[in-house]
Parts: structure tokens; C-alpha cells; sequence
């Protein structure tokens, strides 16, 4: 399986290829990067709330589609968890890995509907790239996405 593999190009996307939107990139609340590899599946993700706020709790929670658009449902475990959530800041001073069986009583229920949601707490205001990662018996996906924190404090 190459999902080790995936694990570090999903890590060296975040830090080479999101980069510069740390930067110089968009604005919005939350804006999903485009792939550098081609998958199947697709990712999408959503905020509550929709504007994070730094030390306030955030849920993140992440649809997981094929190409026909249906509800992913045979996710795999790859390093003992079906879905990897990698979050840097922009200062690269705060590095989490999360996972939504960290913080779900009934995963049978995410699985079944595609759907995994973590929750975290952004430190400090600024932007944040956020990965994740997952892999069926298919294919597999490195997806990210640029989340701005409002708030104090912020990045240096």
C-alpha cells in the first residue's frame, strides 16, 4: 500500500506547494487547495463555526465522495486510523495530527455516511494549512486546505 507514501507527500504538499498561500493566499474562512495528485476520491470540508476563532473549539468535518459523486464508505485503516488530519501553522510552530476516532463515540456512523469530523482549537490567529489523509482498497487522497483563524493572539 502506498499510504506511508501518501502520508509524506500529503506533508511535503502541505510545506512546499501551500506554502506561499500561508502568504500571500486567499482570505476566506476556509479554501481547499487542488491535489498534486490525481485520486478518485474528492474531499470537501466545512467549519463550525464557519469563522474560527483562535482558543475557541473548532469542528472540522470532511466528506469523503468517489468520482460518481457517492459517499466513500470502505475507507481503510493505513498507521491504525481511516483518516489522517495533519494541521501546520503558518509560523510552523504548531503541528498537530488528529484523527476523528479520536473524538467519536459511533465512527460506524461516519463511516456509513463518508463523513468524519474532529474538533480542535486553533492557538493562535493567522493561517493554518489543514491535511487530510485517507486510502481505500482503490485509491487514495492527500487533500488540503487553508484555514484563517481570527482572533488574538496572532502568528508572529
Amino acid at each position: 500500500m502506498k499510504s506511508k507514501t501518501t502520508s509524506l507527500l500529503a506533508l511535503a504538499a502541505i510545506i512546499i506547494f501551500g506554502g506561499w498561500l500561508l502568504f500571500s493566499g486567499p482570505s476566506e474562512p476556509l479554501t481547499a487547495l487542488t491535489p498534486i495528485t490525481k485520486s478518485t476520491l474528492s474531499a470537501s470540508a466545512t467549519l463550525v463555526p464557519v469563522q474560527p476563532v483562535a482558543g475557541e473549539k473548532t469542528k472540522l468535518t470532511f466528506a469523503f465522495t468517489d468520482a460518481s459523486g457517492n459517499p466513500v464508505t470502505d475507507l481503510m485503516k493505513h498507521h491504525g486510523r481511516r483518516v489522517h488530519v495533519v494541521i501546520v501553522s503558518k509560523d510552523l510552530e504548531t503541528l498537530g495530527h488528529i484523527h476523528p476516532a479520536d473524538f467519536t463515540v459511533d465512527l460506524q456512523s461516519e463511516i456509513d455516511a463518508g463523513v468524519y469530523s474532529v474538533e480542535y482549537t486553533f492557538p493562535m490567529a493567522g493561517k493554518y494549512i489543514v491535511a487530510v489523509d485517507v486510502a481505500n482498497m482503490q485509491d487514495d487522497l492527500a487533500k488540503q486546505f487553508i484555514v484563517n483563524v481570527n482572533g488574538v493572539p496572532t502568528m508572529g
